[in-house]
């Protein structure tokens, strides 16, 4: 008889041993913690030049540089983190939200306010600047040479130029412009030698002061021409063989042509 209770004691057991569910990976066990038990495989991503190599951060900086454009005063930089397992993560600075991404474009968090939180435990231990759209500005054209006027914005419409007056001693108005951001542009209308300063800022922006030269009567052509220089001009372009400059409407109010490759 105790032969027959020890074995069903033993059966008992084993039941039992049986119907235990097995701990899961990703779970916790113990009811009264809710921390849930991460996968720690570390995600590696390899690159030369994340900024080119990584599809979705090109994507991004291509988006960025675009936003940019619009808005010459945004700020967006891109710094390159190590966190967690030693893995490589990236920090987008936008000022008012940084995400932060792994280096397959995943958010993992976002820096500031509550969020912030999730970022501490990440364990970001360092940081490297690797872009900022002030660093990515479009350069200015080069607008250094010798331009002759083309036409001239008069009561609203750019007109082009006619023929010198009458004993006129210059054949042109036309200016020469050095290579540099700031200096002194010299030059003449129909009828005097002029010269100003000026300055080249970001964004093909211009402005112009100091204009002088000789003093004989202008004509309306170089009046028009120095009124805009004086009081119209803050930005220009070039298109082709041309510099336009333009006024505070996006207008152009003088038009010129490259003397050496004048047709």
């Amino acid at each position: 008889m105790l032969k027959i209770t020890t074995l069903l004691v033993i059966i008992a057991g084993c039941i039992s041993a049986c119907n235990d569910p097995k701990p899961q990976p990703g779970r916790n066990e113990n009811p009264e913690d809710t921390t849930q038990i991460t996968d720690t495989t570390k995600i590696v991503c390899k690159f030369k030049n994340p900024l080119t190599d990584l599809p979705w951060l090109k994507e991004k900086i291509d988006e960025f540089n675009l936003l940019a454009q619009e808005n010459p005063n945004l700020s967006i930089a891109i710094y390159q983190c190590t966190y967690g397992n030693e893995e490589t993560g990236f920090l987008v600075d936008k000022g008012n939200t940084k995400p932060f991404y792994n280096c397959k474009g995943e958010v993992l968090c976002i820096m500031g306010g509550d969020a912030g939180e999730t970022c501490l435990k990440l364990n970001i231990v360092s940081q490297e600047l690797i872009w900022e759209t002030k660093n990515n500005k479009p350069e200015n054209p080069q607008i250094n040479g010798v331009w002759e006027v083309k036409a001239i914005s008069v009561s609203g419409e750019l007109t082009n130029i006619g023929s010198p007056p009458n004993d006129a001693p210059y054949p042109n108005i036309s200016i020469t412009i050095p290579n540099t951001t700031q200096g002194y542009i010299d030059g003449n209308t129909f009828i005097n030698w002029i010269g100003f300063d000026f300055e080249i800022k970001e964004y093909q922006q211009i402005s112009f002061k100091n204009y002088g030269g000789s003093r004989s009567g202008e004509d309306d052509w170089g009046r028009a021409f120095q009124d805009h220089i004086m009081f119209n001009v803050v930005k220009f372009k070039v298109s082709n063989n041309e510099l336009h400059f333009i006024d505070s409407q996006n207008n152009s109010v003088i038009v010129f042509i490259n003397r050496l490759n004048k047709n």
